[in-house]
This record gives C-alpha cells, structure tokens and sequence, in this order.
C-alpha cells in the first residue's frame, strides 16, 4: 500500500528560513560544532539543497531566532552576512545580536532527508554569549512514517528496528508532527506518526510495529505487512545519511488461541477448534506441526497423525485473514508424545489334516491400516517349534499326540505390533496304527505311536506285520536305545569298552557306552569287573533315576512321601519323588490312602513309552 507521506524537512522540525533578520545590536553568540573524523567535508557546509531535484538539503543547519509569538525573526547561516562558520574549526559566531531572549538551533541534514541532532536550546542575550560545544555523532538516522489503521484509543502500540548482524533491537522515539494523510484507505480510526531512531549503527536492518501484542514486519512501500520475520524486507542504515521507511499497518484480527481434540495416536484424527476470531467474518487457514515444524500438505481443520509423528508432540497453527485488518497467527498448546497405533488384527486360521507329512496352511485373515508385515510361529501344545516359521507346516512325528496352533504377529512402522493365535487342530495323529498289537483305542496308542513317529522305536517285524510287544518289560540296552535316540545323540564307543559285559561289536554298544559317558548308568562293580546287565529289564526305580539324570535334576524329596510303599531313606527317593512332582507317573491308586508307585516292578514298553512321551511334552 503506497503511503503518500513527504519527507519535507517540515516533518523534521525545521523550516526553511529565519525569518526576517533583526536591527544590528553590539553583542555576539558563539560556539563550536565538533564533527567525528569520519564526518565527510560535504557536510560541514551552510545548509543548502542537496542537488538531487527531491527537495532535499545538506549541510549544518544554524539559527538563532527570537523567542516570540508570531513570524519568526532571526538569523540563519548562508542567509545572513553576520552568521559565520569555519569548516576547518567548527567555529561559528552570529555577530550584531541586540539584547533579548532567543532559540538557537543546530543539525546537520544529511543526504536522503536524514537530520543529525546537535541542539535545540533557549538562550538569555545580555552581553557576548558564549555556548561551547556542540557534538554531532556518525550514527545512522532511521526515520520511519507509519499510519496505524483501526487504531483506537487504548490500544498500545511500539514501534522497532533490529540490526539483522548482532540482534540488537531499538525502540522508536516518540512520534513527530507534521504528518500527510495517506491517500490509502483506511477506517476512520487512524494514527498517524513520524518517529525516529537515533544511535543506530551502520548496518542492514528490519523493522516492525507490535500492535496490542501482535507483531507486523515491514517488507516494503506498497507492501502488506508480514506476519513472520521471515517475511520483513531488509534494508541498510548508513553513517552521514538518512534512511527513510514508510508502511500502513492494520489493527490484528481479533483471535483465539487454538486447542487440540483427539487421541495423539498413530491413525487417529486429531481435530483443530479455532476458536473465536473477529469481527466475522475472519478467513482461517490451518497449519499442522510436528515438534514445532510444518508438516506438509497438513493444512486441514482435521489431521490423522502417521509413523513419522510417533514419539513426537504435535500442534496447529491457525491464521486468520481480514481485508483491512493485520493477519494474525496462533498456535495451539503441543499434545503429548504420540502413541504407536493398534493394529487391526485377525484370528488365524489352519486348513490341511494335522497328520505327519501332509502340510497345514496358516490363513492370516485381513490386517491393517495396509500395508502391515506379518510373521509366522508354529507351536506344539502351546511351544514354539524351532525354525517353523513359514505361512505353512509339515507335522513330524514328534508331533503326534501334541496339538499345532500357529501365532501370526503383525509389524508396522509407528504402530505397536500385536500377535494372534489360531485354535488348536486337533492332536497329530498317524493315518493308521503302526503296530498290528497296538491298535487304535489302546490305552497307549498315542504313546506308543508317538515313539514310533518319532524313530524311537521301529518294533519287531512278525509274519502278520510290525509288533511292538506293549506289555513286555524293556531290557536295560533297549532303556539306553531309547535315551540315545531321544536325545538325538550322535556318539562312538571307545575301543575298549567300560563295562566287561558289553562288547564293541554289540549291537547296542555305542548306545550303552554313550550311558556311561553321560553318567546315567556306571553299571555295577563285580569281581569280573564292571558290568551293565543289558539283557536285564529295568525296574521302576531305576527308571526313575534314568530319567532323573537324564534332565540333570536336582530336587529333595518332601519329608512325607506321594506314594505309600516308598518311604524317604529309598535308594531312589528323590528320583521316584521328582516323577511324580514332574508329572511323569502318579503311580497306581488304591481303594484307599497313597497311591502306589511300584518301584521294583519291572517297566513295561507301553508305560516306557507313556514317560518318554511325557517327559518330551512341551
């Protein structure tokens, strides 16, 4: 917006003449103008125009008028033949002064309608007055015409300039007269001003008003105020030169401070509540930040917070516009950190038969906000299964008997991961039974079929089909057999073998060695030498303490035994003990009291196979 506001010396408080010169008196008024070094010699000049056709003077500026009401009467330097001044000195005199009280004054005018103040003072004539020196300083002079539209009484209102180098902020002076009316419209309630800065030094700079709290940078004549620092247009102030700036600024919107509704949460949409603004009506526009920056293309009443936000507070900038008034910007209070998303998740589901070698497939179901990155446990009994990890799996034969679920966890950026189960399938079972003794329905076919699934035991071939004999007692080398292949060992017997009844060419020799090793079984001490009795069957007893060892326990049976005819002092105490705290065997109820755990009873296949499927159990 052009402001049609001169800069005539006028608005600066000078005149162009003295007036008339007054009759000869006999007295004399001089002193000293004291310019710095770097003051350039076109100034220490009588005050004379400047040559550039724009009205404008240069020079020292020197009267001495009589104080009076009405024309003004005096002496001024370049004017009149009794005022001197001597460049060289600073001297200056104004001779033939009659008696009286009068107004001296002296600046320097600069180029670009700048003024260097030197004095302005009141002075009593009665004899050769002498008023010493008067200083004139280098800093740049920054004038600044400004109009405040819409401006009423009570509104308060400052005026700044900030050198852009160091920072530095300088408060206006108070505002002069002699002030042309903008041709600008404007409402009826309007200020106008020239003010000043004095002290300035040499740099560039920017300028701004701040209007009942709001700030409004300068960008220039014929330019809307900015509403950020960012906007404001920089100019330079000079030594021995004036700077001359002129703006129209509008009273601010009347507005709100902007609040915040919604959950801060990785897709959820937070809303914007502007507020009250005016007089309506008031254009708003919307700006969403994360941690205080601009977040692009968020620039609606509504924002649904994404990955990027996660961890970080979030606000909105509201601005509002008006023709005629100051754009005003607020922002809102910052919501919490914002929380990881949930996910939608689904149930998985299993297709395919739970039987080994035919493959079950894990359906997902639907996920999202998409795209979402899913992964695969498979689980037996509720464990996960070592590398079974693929949308699909194959059952084993350590599966049979054990029921397969699988887990699907869902993963996306910002949002916190969540896990589903699948229901359980139904407990693997072979197509058929393996063993023609065994049949389904058997109290131990699960048992004896998850041995034989699992490579533990093959049986006996018989001219009917494959035996596995359930009832008859297991040998001490089938006992050996049976640990090795469940702990998947891989091992040799050494050339010479511990045991004096156990030959390296047996055909449980590895196995039975492999117990030594391990510490299961160090056999017994004969005057032939150490032996192991591998044709012999196992007791229930050393059973347990097979086992025992095996799963490196180390437990104390409690002071009151679990089984009524095994009693603490038992060689096996601790070991029958821990079987039954484990789960492994209950013994055999009675019509009444303890159970019985039979501990010298020989161990059957089926039952061996009932405590190796247990102990395995997940």
């Amino acid at each position: 917006m052009a402001l049609l506001i001169g800069f005539a010396m006028l608005c600066f408080g000078m005149v162009t003449g003295a007036g008339a010169a007054q009759a000869a008196g006999t007295h004399t008024v001089s002193g000293t103008i004291q310019f710095p070094a770097s003051a350039p010699s076109s100034l220490k000049v009588p005050w004379q125009p400047d040559g550039t056709g724009t009205g404008g003077y240069v020079g020292v500026y020197l009267t001495l008028d009589v104080k009076q009401d009405g024309p003004v009467e005096g002496w001024q330097l370049g004017q009149d033949a009794n005022v001197s001044f001597d460049p060289a000195t600073g001297a200056w005199a104004v001779t033939d002064v009659p008696e009286g009280v009068y107004r001296l004054t002296i600046n320097v005018s600069l180029p670009g309608n700048g003024s260097a103040p030197g004095t302005h003072q009141e002075l009593t004539v009665d004899d050769d007055e002498a008023v010493g020196t008067t200083v004139i300083t280098e800093e740049g002079r920054l004038r600044a015409s400004i109009a405040r539209c819409g401006w009423v009484n009570g509104d308060e209102t400052a005026f700044y300039a900030k050198n852009v180098a160091t920072g530095t902020v300088y408060e206006a002076e108070s505002a002069q007269s002699g002030w042309t009316e903008p041709s600008t419209a404007c409402p009826p309630e309007v200020s106008y001003g020239n003010y000043g800065f004095s002290g300035l030094p040499a740099g560039d700079y920017i300028a701004y008003s701040v209007w009942n709290g709001n700030t409004q940078y300068y960008t220039g004549l014929d330019a809307p105020t900015a509403a950020a620092e960012s906007g404001a247009l920089q100019f330079a102030v000079e030594n021995w030169a004036g700077t001359g700036i002129q703006t129209l600024v509008f009273a601010p919107v009347a507005s709100a401070t902007p609040t915040i509704s919604g959950t801060a949460k990785v897709g959820a949409t937070l809303t914007a509540s502007p507020g009250s603004w005016g007089p309506a009506p008031v254009a708003l526009s919307y700006q969403w930040l994360r941690n205080g920056s601009a977040i692009s293309g968020a620039t609606s009443v509504g924002y649904t917070a994404v990955p990027a936000d996660a961890g970080k507070t979030l606000s909105v900038r509201v601005t509002g516009t008006k023709t005629g008034y100051a754009t005003v910007t607020k922002t809102s209070a910052a919501t919490a950190a914002v929380a990881a998303g949930t996910l939608t998740a689904a149930t998985p589901t299993i297709s395919g038969t739970a039987r080994p070698g035919e493959t079950l497939t894990a359906s997902p179901g639907t996920w999202g906000p998409a795209p979402v990155s899913l992964s695969y446990q498979w689980l037996r009994n509720g464990v996960a299964i070592d590398g079974a990890t693929a949308a699909s799996y194959t059952p084993e034969g350590a599966d049979i008997g054990r029921t397969l679920s699988v887990a699907v966890t869902g993963t996306k950026t910002g949002y916190a991961s969540a896990t589903r189960t699948s229901t359980e399938t139904a407990s693997v079972a072979l197509a058929s039974a393996p063993f023609i003794d065994v049949p389904e329905g058997h109290q131990f076919y699960t048992e004896i079929s998850w041995m034989y699934g699992s490579g533990l035991s093959t049986g006996s071939a018989s001219a009917d089909g494959r035996i596995y004999r359930p009832k008859a007692g297991v040998t001490r080398e089938a006992m050996a057999a049976f640990l090795y292949r469940l702990e998947g060992a891989d091992f040799q017997g050494p050339a010479t073998s511990p045991f004096v009844d156990v030959q390296p060419d047996d055909r449980f020799y590895d196995e039975i060695a492999w117990m030594y090793e391990q510490g299961l079984s160090t056999g017994t001490n004969t005057s032939a030498g150490r032996v192991y009795e591998p044709t012999d069957t196992v007791s229930r007893a050393a059973m347990a303490a097979f086992l025992y060892r095996l799963k490196q326990a180390d437990t104390t049976g409690p002071a009151t035994s679990y089984f009524a005819d095994v009693q603490p002092g038992h060689k096996f105490y601790d070991e029958i003990s821990w079987m039954y705290e484990t789960g492994l065997s209950t013994g055999t109820q009675q019509p009444t009291g303890l159970p019985k755990y039979l501990a010298s009873s020989d161990v059957s296949r089926q039952a061996m196979a009932a405590f190796l499927f247990r102990i395995e159990a997940p």
